[in-house]
């Protein structure tokens, strides 16, 4: 039958006190709910709902995660993992959602998130639907880093109907962050990282050095921001048919040179193995970062419509 876990944490500090819902088991029901808040004093860190050691969630039907995190503390709403070898297993046979909100106001770090992974052993299927996960840290205010979702790891995501990955965050913090070790191993279905918002917003999408996606099922990888928020580029390996899209500022006209500009690392290239093209939208070429860091075949662009070798209006490497 249908299962609904709910839990309530206002312990001052101490751990597992200050969590809602602490999932440490398996669960197997048919629609599943699990709805965590922890409320938080200005010295403590608070966490809605997390899952460690070996837990696991199966449903039947839909499977949803809603974790918030109240009061002056930090904190993380939903946080998967707990930085050691825990797995956190999910399955539905219909939608997954997962849904962290960072409230509380105290000082922040990149740690504080609304979805924080924290583990490489999270996976996440849904046979028939779709994958949801979406941190918001708006509220928190913008005088910290507080990442609207935080990728410190990696994850394993198989979608009949894609995986969407949305950030909000105010400030210094990201709406979407992929860390160093973060990997997103994609097998089945579209993979979409957006930010909120729209054509005002200044949202944007980090991603460090060695941060990476494999892509191996025939669906795209789409990239993307709404306004002025940039996008700093993952590593991507696209060994499927579908494209590869990173469009920053997507809300905005084309031809305005405004909007956010797609940035990039060396070492965080993408590679097209299985016929699929790359689409790279941006707000000025002046301003975009090296395109060639993403491949080499970008090492030479000229202006459509000219005649000219490479224009110095490019940054290139």
């Amino acid at each position: 039958g249908d299962i609904s876990i709910t839990g309530t944490s206002k312990t001052a500090s101490g751990s597992p006190g200050r969590i809602g819902v602490d999932m440490r088991g398996m669960v197997t029901g048919r629609d599943i709910q699990i709805t965590g808040t922890s409320n938080t004093t200005s010295a403590t860190d608070g966490v809605g709902v997390q899952f460690e050691s070996a837990s696991s969630v199966n449903a039947s039907g839909t499977l949803s995660v809603q974790g918030e995190v109240k009061g002056g503390g930090m904190g993380r709403a939903v946080w998967l993992g707990d930085a050691s070898n825990s797995t956190a297993v999910f399955n539905a046979s219909n939608d997954i959602n997962i849904t962290g909100t960072l409230s509380s106001s105290g000082a922040g770090n990149a740690n504080n998130a609304g979805v924080f992974i924290d583990t490489s052993g999270v996976t996440a299927s849904s046979s028939n639907g779709a994958i949801r996960i979406t941190g918001d840290s708006t509220a928190a205010g913008n005088s910290f880093t507080k990442n609207g979702v935080y990728l410190k790891k990696g994850m394993s995501l198989a979608a009949q109907n894609g995986t969407t990955i949305q950030g909000n965050a105010m400030g210094t913090g990201a709406s979407v962050y992929l860390d160093t070790a973060a990997n997103l191993q994609v097998t089945r279905g579209g993979l979409t990282i957006q930010t909120g918002g729209d054509s005002t917003s200044n949202a944007f999408i980090m991603s460090a050095v060695g941060a990476s996606i494999s892509q191996s099922s025939n669906a795209d990888v789409t990239v993307v921001t709404q306004g002025q928020g940039n996008i700093t580029a993952p590593k991507i390996s696209n060994s499927g048919s579908g494209d590869v899209v990173i469009a920053a500022g997507s809300a905005l006209p084309a031809g305005t040179e405004t909007g956010g500009q797609v940035l990039t690392l060396a070492g965080n290239d993408i590679t097209q193995s299985g016929g699929g093209k790359t689409y790279i939208y941006t707000g000025s070429p002046a301003n975009t970062g090296a395109l060639s860091n993403l491949s080499s075949n970008f090492a030479n662009l000229y202006y459509q419509g000219t005649s000219q070798a490479v224009n110095t209006g490019f940054n290139k490497a």
